[in-house]
């Protein structure tokens, strides 16, 4: 697929976009500690050592997922007003990227299973492709979830794709209104 068909649809497929951002998350490994009592002596003969208190387990509280951590900086294309400006960024910074994604998103999207016969005269036009129009766009936003995990295998192989991403995801592309 030529880079120019992809420039040409990058920027119609913005409400496409899925994020593939990884959480992290923590967890204790519960683990206890143990504390010594602090119990004054009890009556006996003066002197002599109070007796041990038992110990008491106090269960370890794990850290908060976010404990020590602020707001992850914001994305390099976050200052874009609109979707398509955010996204259009984002291709500009990481070009191959972005070439990896919208080729596998649109490899997936004509397939005959998802959104071929919508956009075959637009953007699965394999001679003269264009932006989607409203059939096709439609299509492509209800058939996303369909090419989720195939765009996440293709982009996670590829860097620049990962970057292109996560540029997206950190730049809140897909929260921005046209």
């Amino acid at each position: 697929m030529s880079t120019s068909r992809i420039t040409a649809i990058s920027c119609t497929l913005a409400l496409s976009l899925a994020s593939m951002l990884a959480c992290s998350t923590s967890s204790g490994d519960g683990n206890t500690t143990e504390i010594m009592g602090t119990d004054k002596p009890e009556s006996g003969a003066p002197g002599a050592p109070a007796a041990p208190a038992a110990p008491v387990e106090t269960p370890v509280t794990p850290p908060k997922k976010d404990a020590g951590s602020s707001e992850p900086p914001p994305g390099e294309c976050s200052s874009e007003a609109s979707q398509t400006s955010c996204v259009t960024c984002c291709s500009n910074k990481h070009e191959d990227g972005a070439a990896v994604y919208f080729v596998a998103l649109i490899d997936c999207m004509c397939l005959e299973a998802n959104c071929a016969k919508e956009c075959k005269t637009t953007l699965c036009d394999p001679e003269n492709p264009k932006n989607a129009d409203a059939d096709c766009q439609t299509c492509v936003q209800q058939k996303n979830g369909a090419c989720a995990s195939t765009i996440k295998t293709t982009c996670t192989g590829d860097a620049d794709c990962v970057a292109f991403d996560a540029c997206v995801g950190q730049s809140d592309c897909t929260g921005k209104t046209n």
